[in-house]
């Protein structure tokens, strides 16, 4: 059983929605903005998240603002299949790209 408060989040496809566990009710929020399939989803903080995709880019988003992300990323020649981040004292995240390549990015 989980409480109201707890928020989890899920990547379905090319959106982001993220919602409060309780009985279904639409997602608090919705985000749109890769071109492709998204790969991964990470909460840095409490109202941005982080998520990476088949569309090679990286995107940053605040849920206060809109469902436009706030900046991206470009590096990889290949889908970005993995993100590894730091917390907000250590800005830092790598990437991965599905071609075995590797970026370090600092916030």
């Amino acid at each position: 059983m989980t409480r109201d408060s707890e928020i989890r989040g899920r990547a379905k496809g090319r959106r982001i929605t993220h919602h409060r566990i309780q009985q279904y009710k639409p997602p608090i929020t919705s985000l749109r903005g890769h071109a492709g399939w998204v790969t991964n989803t990470h909460f840095w903080g409490s109202n941005t998240i982080v998520s990476s995709s088949t569309d090679r880019s990286i995107h940053l988003w605040d849920t206060r603002v809109g469902s436009s992300p706030i900046f991206s990323l470009r590096y990889h020649h290949s889908p970005v299949s993995d993100l590894l981040l730091g917390n907000r004292s250590e800005p830092l995240m790598v990437s991965a790209g599905a071609d075995g390549s590797l970026a370090t990015w600092d916030f």
